[in-house]
């Protein structure tokens, strides 16, 4: 059975810029304050790892913890680790998880006084909390007033106006409907975001840069907001282009403080849905931090909001910030805060219900949000957590800090498995390929000379004719020649000089290369041998190297390659999901950018678009179909495709 789960983890952020941060800015924080008691049993109206992690919290304060469970999640870790566990309905969350009625009776039969949301189903329903104070149970959480005002994103930029917080030039009302749209963002100017005014997670947001844009974003941004929150309504305001995302983390108390943290940067973000969390942030100074957290704070004390939220921000290069909205509950990257300040949000959070007054860093640290569509391939999340990290940590502009909420759709298009060969890098694979042959190959032979001494025959050969192919089935001729403890590879007439001080047992290689005068240095990772070859990564990318010397080249002509499956007349789903409508029928006739199909799989609605013109032979699926991961929906005529 299928699955969806994420995954938060903490890594050690680039140390070339742990220098960068001021640690004068930092404020150390104490959860360790000499508080009194607060609740004596609280509920948790989640389950997975949020509910985990309240209940660890609460073990810690004494407090006796209750967690609810639908027909599917008896035995889930979450219930053996509560004091009690009462059944709230059947797996449908509608029907269990979602059920106010069901949740008011688990807290009536349990006697709990609190109720801790975690984060989605009831985190930010303001219903919710009505319901608990009719029966005067105490919500973890904002009042019902401040997460009504700012769970709205349109109400909530005019209250952030009233208290002087610099917002995203727009329109502050709501979207009529998609003339209206088209009109007010001929207004505003192109590129504009068109987005859901509900809700949050990257649903329903869509940028247009021009009118075309602008009506098919209103059509997809409407439906996906329409799914995932329950309601339609849009707002269109100024896109900004080339920005970093920055949240600012919020502490309040009731009795009139409220307290910024050091802020986290998401801006490593695939469709609009954070990737990568860093705290703090290397782009942001000291001025800059100092103003984005009283601005937060001024909008939390505007409309009297009490508990842990998050102001988000949009920021463009020159460091002008702009709110974007504020989240009224814990959220998912809620941990890389507590490692930087040493403070338990869930703790604090559970105290200021009770009432209690606030009590009041020193590395970076990285946070990666990691999905996979199915429990079995548990195994392969902590796999995936190091080809991110190293793809980052080997990228230049990651390394330099020069990113955006653009980044991974500008350098990884396709993902981590797909980053394009520029001339450059495909000069430095070609040059580390011919280096890792010819060490190998040196290796190999002082073995067999030297009868087992590495040091012996070593340096008997010193030139190769290779060709290499870098993954795409063109090989290249390659020379290597060994000048002392550097070697020089030539490609195309292009020579590169590359030194290496690699231990053939170290899956890193860490090389300087030469190229017409000039010094860089890349680090490329060995993975493992293949037949005749090895894979490497670099940029975060795969690459099968293929190396064949002169007479196994010579011999390639008589060999005959598999055929491959020709999948170019074939349209796959790209995920797991289920149709929402289907554009085209048999004996149709596409041009290429044409929409054929829209699939939508965690509320996000993906358009499917053809990647060539042709002519429409089978359509395998229909609207309301669920689809598998690379289900064949859409075939063309062969004959028809224009390759």
């Amino acid at each position: 059975m299928s699955s969806f789960f994420r995954l938060s983890a903490a890594i050690p952020a680039r140390q070339a810029l742990a220098g960068s941060v001021h640690s004068k800015s930092l404020i150390r924080f104490s959860s360790t304050t000499g508080y009194g008691k607060t609740f004596d049993k609280i509920l948790i109206a989640n389950r997975g790892e949020i509910a985990c992690r309240v209940i660890r919290t609460a073990k810690k304060m004494g407090i006796k913890t209750v967690a609810i469970y639908s027909d599917a999640d008896i035995n889930s870790l979450h219930v053996r680790l509560a004091d009690e566990a009462i059944n709230v309905g059947p797996p449908a969350t509608s029907k269990s998880y979602l059920n106010i009625p069901n949740i008011i009776g688990a807290i009536k039969q349990t006697g709990a006084q609190a109720v801790h949301p975690g984060y989605g189903f009831l985190s930010e329903n303001s219903q919710f909390v009505h319901a608990l104070d009719e029966i005067g149970a105490v919500f973890i959480g904002p009042n019902e007033r401040a997460m009504a005002a700012m769970g709205d994103k349109i109400q909530s930029k005019i209250i952030a106006k009233e208290a002087k917080v610099t917002t995203i030039p727009g329109f502050n009302g709501v979207v009529e409907n998609v003339d209206h749209a088209v009109k007010i963002a001929n207004e505003i100017g192109y590129p504009v975001m068109i987005k859901a005014s509900a809700g949050g997670g990257g649903k329903g947001m869509r940028i247009a840069w021009n009118d075309k844009e602008a009506r098919e974003a209103f059509k997809i941004s409407s439906s996906e907001a329409l799914s995932s929150f329950g309601d339609s309504r849009l707002l269109v305001e100024k896109f900004i282009e080339d920005p970093r995302h920055i949240e600012i983390q919020l502490i309040g108390d009731q009795h009139g403080n409220t307290i910024y943290l050091p802020e986290r940067e998401c801006s490593i973000q695939r469709r609009n849905q954070k990737v990568i969390e860093e705290a703090p942030s290397v782009h942001i100074d000291i001025a800059t931090r100092k103003a984005m957290g009283e601005q937060a704070v001024a909008l939390a004390k505007n409309v009297g909001y009490y508990s842990a939220g998050t102001c988000e921000f949009l920021v463009d290069p020159k460091r002008n910030f702009y709110f974007l909205e504020m989240n009224t509950r814990l959220q998912v990257e809620h941990p890389i805060t507590e490692y930087i300040t040493g403070l338990d949000l869930v703790e604090q959070m559970i105290r200021v219900a009770a009432k209690q007054k606030l009590g009041i860093l020193k590395f970076p640290f990285i946070m990666s949000h990691l999905c996979a569509s199915s429990a079995h391939t548990a195994p392969l999340v902590k796999l995936a957590r190091k080809e991110m990290q190293h793809a980052l940590d080997t990228h230049p502009r990651f390394q330099s800090g020069k990113i955006s909420t653009g980044f991974l759709a500008e350098e990884y298009p396709t993902g981590f498995k797909g980053h394009k060969l520029t001339p450059q890098s495909h000069r430095e694979l070609l040059s580390v390929a011919g280096y890792i042959f010819a060490r190998r190959d040196l290796r190999n032979r002082s073995w067999i000379d030297g009868g087992g001494s590495v040091s012996q025959g070593a340096n008997k050969k010193s030139e190769w004719d290779l060709h290499i192919s870098t993954g795409n089935g063109h090989y290249e001729n390659v020379t290597v020649v060994k000048q002392g403890d550097t070697f020089v590879i030539t490609a195309k007439g292009e020579s590169v000089t590359v030194s290496a001080n690699w231990a053939l047992e170290s899956p890193l290689i860490n090389a300087k290369l030469v190229h017409d005068g000039a010094d860089s240095s890349v680090v490329v990772q060995y993975l493992e041998s293949l037949p005749l070859g090895f894979r490497l990564q670099h940029y975060g990318s795969k690459f099968d190297i293929q190396v064949r010397t002169k007479t196994q080249q010579d011999l390639s002509i008589h060999m005959k390659e598999r055929e491959k499956l020709d999948l170019t007349r074939m349209i796959l789903s790209p995920m797991p999901g289920s149709v929402v409508s289907i554009s085209v029928k048999v004996d149709d006739v596409v041009s290429e950018g044409s929409e054929l199909a829209v699939v939508e799989a965690m509320k996000m609605q993906n358009v499917i678009r053809a990647p060539r013109a042709g002519k429409i032979k089978k359509v395998n699926v229909q609207a309301g179909a669920s689809v598998a991961g690379d289900e064949i929906m859409i075939e063309f005529y062969e004959d028809q495709v224009k390759k």
